[in-house]
């Protein structure tokens, strides 16, 4: 069950995205995007999932607790008096106003119903900011930190997988990028702001470091190390691919596109995991109870008290990796220079990450 809920809210993000990117580029002038062409069964699909992916977490809840009264009571009980049950229920609801209005745009291809539409994809993110972690534990701090931070994830990895994997060309490719990379700027300055206001809510600033001893901060390490080459991928997307574009020289922006978009997709990956691990709240109990986490263990030289404070110093072995992940990074840019293959940039994008991850591991004393 662990695994089919992180498979399902790694889907989710996934659904959300593709919908909400879809959305807003069927708002925009034709003259200013690629031609996109997603098969109507699919868009379809990605709104039945939301419900039915979203419904895991509650399933898992009702197994866990339905020993003492009986599966059916409890899950009654958690749709009605849960938090999470009660967005769901909302969540449903929403789901199906958006199938109505999304049938008949694309039916009557009435393009001004598919803002109705982003108004409900709106109001399903509110439904997660509403059920989420952050919330429950301080609730207008973690509800506005979750609602922005996801809001901003949606719309430009939305519209980002939307042209990678559903565009047929590259037309209008410097009018979509003159529209596209000021927006996609603006989404990513929203959701770091907001994403340091979800980790302070979870995790203490001071105790960033120290969570790398068990498997939720090292899976939230990984999660940022990844931002690395996407941020890179990102400006040689939106910045550097306009002057290729205006210099004519056969650019093909597609396939760099789709590099990022992988990248994408195991981030989507990462925060699916990140959801079904215990935050440390009290790092001590955590470190008794579960253990340190089996990667760190396995590089970790010494012992691993439960009062452990992480603290780095850089030494010849992590400045080597450290350096490395700068050569990587120096390569994914200079293949793009020189329009060389974007699969080797990605693979040197996935080098950097383990370089990266190397050298900090490493410097910990």
């Amino acid at each position: 069950m662990f695994y089919a809920t992180v498979v399902s809210e790694a889907l989710l993000y996934f659904f959300f995205s593709i919908l909400m990117g879809y959305f807003i580029l069927q708002t925009r002038p034709v003259q200013q995007r690629p031609d996109i062409s997603m098969p109507p069964a699919f868009l379809y699909l990605a709104i039945v999932g939301i419900p039915v992916l979203s419904f895991f977490p509650i399933l898992r809840i009702a197994l866990f607790l339905s020993e003492q009264i009986g599966f059916s009571s409890t899950l009654g009980s958690v749709l009605g008096t849960f938090e999470i049950g009660q967005a769901w229920l909302l969540t449903a609801l929403l789901t199906l106003l958006l199938l109505m209005f999304t049938f008949i745009a694309v039916k009557q291809n009435r393009t001004k119903l598919f803002y109705i539409s982003i108004i409900c994809m709106i109001c399903l993110v509110l439904a997660v900011g509403w059920s989420s972690h952050a919330s429950s534990l301080s609730f207008w701090k973690g509800f506005v930190g979750h609602t922005l931070h996801f809001l901003a994830v949606i719309i430009w990895t939305g519209i980002l997988l939307n042209v990678a994997f559903f565009a047929k060309d590259s037309t209008n490719w410097a009018a979509f990028l003159k529209w596209f990379t000021p927006l996609a700027v603006g989404c990513v300055i929203i959701l770091s702001i907001s994403g340091f206001i979800i980790m302070d809510t979870i995790v203490p600033y001071e105790q960033y470091a120290d969570i790398w001893l068990v498997s939720y901060g090292q899976t939230l390490l990984f999660k940022h190390l990844f931002f690395i080459p996407i941020l890179l991928f990102a400006v040689m997307n939106g910045i550097l691919a306009k002057k290729a574009v205006r210099e004519g020289e056969g650019f093909k922006p597609l396939p760099w596109l789709k590099a990022e978009a992988l990248l994408l997709l195991i981030i989507f990956a990462l925060t699916g995991l990140l959801g079904q691990q215990s935050p440390p709240h009290d790092l001590e109990t955590a470190l008794r109870m579960e253990g340190a986490s089996p990667i760190f263990d396995g590089l970790y030289s010494g012992t691993i008290p439960t009062d452990m404070n992480v603290e780095l110093d850089g030494n010849a072995l992590s400045l080597a990796f450290g350096m490395t992940a700068v050569v990587f990074a120096c390569l994914m840019m200079v293949f793009f220079l020189k329009r060389a293959s974007a699969a080797a940039a990605f693979l040197f994008s996935l080098l950097l990450v383990v370089a990266c991850y190397a050298s900090l591991m490493y410097s910990v004393q």
